[in-house]
């Protein structure tokens, strides 16, 4: 008796395993880059591969719009973290911590305070993103020594100690 029941649940997923992977199935249409167990380069070249020449270009820039017919989201690259997460995450009515600039927080001279401050901001860009990723590209200090006070993005630096940069 249970070496019937074994058979007959063998045979009944032997049957749904030819029917789902039969031609015209739904698991058999799955696109590549839709698929994990296929790898990274396997999946974008599949999916660069669908895309007409218009959206290929619309992709091309800061602001990227969907599309939808290949299930992508629209994609910003145009965030800011210098001091907190900035940007048109605003728009969702979402508020983020506005921390010193980065020439400010270089004056603590406290590497341990840094870290924590980035870890912040890089918390906040995360749940931002939570349910659709629009921008997780964001921009953030200068790491270079300023040299000079007439440059632009001096407030951007943490200051001109080399070490400390």
């Amino acid at each position: 008796m249970k070496d019937k029941i074994v058979r007959t649940c063998f045979l009944i997923l032997a049957c749904f395993v030819i029917v789902a992977f039969m031609p015209g199935s739904e698991v058999a249409k799955k696109p590549i880059y839709l698929n994990t167990a296929y790898s990274f380069q396997e999946r974008a070249a599949d999916l660069v591969s669908r895309m007409t020449p218009e959206e290929k270009q619309s992709l091309i820039g800061n602001t990227m719009p969907a599309v939808p017919r290949l299930g992508i989201n629209p994609y910003d690259v145009w965030g800011e973290a210098l001091h907190g997460v900035m940007g048109r995450t605003f728009i969702s009515g979402r508020t983020a911590t506005s921390f010193p600039n980065s020439v400010a927080l270089g004056s603590a001279w406290d590497p341990e305070l840094m870290k924590r401050e980035t870890s912040v901001i890089a918390d906040e860009a995360r749940g931002f993103n939570y349910d659709v990723i629009y921008t997780l590209t964001y921009w953030s200090p200068v790491i270079e020594p300023v040299r000079d006070p007439r440059w632009g993005r001096t407030g951007e630096s943490f200051g001109e100690d080399p070490f400390l940069v």
